[in-house]
């Protein structure tokens, strides 16, 4: 068998085949064995003559003819033992009635490529579609997993983006919270500030209240006494009607002044009780300003 060097460039027996050595294959004579390097590369076997060995290991192409090349595929291996060799290896193929006898130099030799023959033996077509249908299932279960994976990574992020949000709700209205019980104690002490202008407001109406009363009082011992003297004036005027003009002038000055006073006191009583109706308004607003936020806090 040839093959180009266009196939095999840069041969190299240690990296690309998996083992090759010196091998006594029996040929048709059942003691005649003779020495043959093998190379078992993938599936195959390749059988050349022992004086090759150095030629492939120099040059790294399969560059020369070869003996033979036994596919190993569906291949039974075993060891093999009689008169001529203790350390054997058997090869049949189950398709055809090949059979090759294979002889080794020790026992360690024979199961190192007892091992490497059944290795070779299991790479079949079958046992590769098996492989690619085993690595495609691999495949698409390592791609439904990693869907998956996405799948609840996205999930646990929308759940992460949802509960910060939900905090940052939670802080807003705990903030909100807090503002406004600033708020309401701003306008408690309002309440108290505007309860006790109030209270002064009162204490201060009342004082005024009082003084007006005692001025009205005192408006009408007045008025009392400028009856009291217009009475005695007109008993005066009658009995001294000879009286002259200046008295005359005086008790018309003294009428005026009276009626002045009078008016004076009317006025100041009528813008008292002005007063004290804005007051009872003032106080009637408060009150209901003061029911309203309790309300509302409530």
């Amino acid at each position: 068998m040839s093959l180009s060097r266009n196939l095999d460039c840069n041969f190299d027996l240690d990296q690309e085949v998996q083992q090759h050595g010196i091998l006594s294959i029996r040929g048709d004579i059942p003691t005649k064995w003779q020495k043959r390097f093998c190379i078992v590369k993938d599936s195959f076997l390749l059988i050349f003559k022992d004086d090759e060995a150095a030629r492939i290991k120099k040059s790294s192409y399969f560059n020369i003819k070869s003996l033979g090349v036994i596919p190993l595929g569906d291949c039974l291996v075993s060891p093999y033992s009689d008169q001529t060799t203790s350390h054997g290896i058997e090869i049949t193929a189950y398709s055809s009635q090949m059979r090759m006898i294979i002889s080794c130099d020790s026992r360690s030799q024979q199961l190192s490529w007892i091992r490497v023959f059944s290795d070779a033996a299991r790479l079949t077509r079958c046992n590769f579609q098996i492989s690619e249908q085993l690595i495609t299932t691999l495949e698409s279960q390592g791609l439904e997993k990693i869907s998956l994976s996405e799948k609840y990574k996205k999930l646990f992020e929308n759940e992460s983006i949802k509960r910060q949000n939900k905090e940052e709700e939670a802080s807003k209205l705990l903030s909100d919270f807090d503002q406004l019980r600033l708020e309401k104690q701003s306008i408690e002490s309002e309440l108290r500030e505007i309860e006790a202008e109030l209270a002064t407001v009162r204490g201060a109406s009342a004082s005024e209240l009082a003084v007006v009363e005692e001025e009205m009082e005192a408006e009408a011992s007045a008025g009392e006494i400028v009856k009291e003297e217009d009475n005695e004036k007109t008993e005066a005027e009658h009995e001294a009607e000879a009286e002259d003009d200046s008295a005359t002038v005086a008790k018309e000055e003294a009428d005026a002044a009276r009626k002045a006073l009078a008016s004076q006191l009317e006025s100041e009583r009528a813008a008292f009780s002005r007063q004290a109706a804005e007051l009872a308004a003032s106080l009637a607003s408060l009150a209901e300003e003061q029911r309203a936020r309790r309300t509302a806090e409530a």
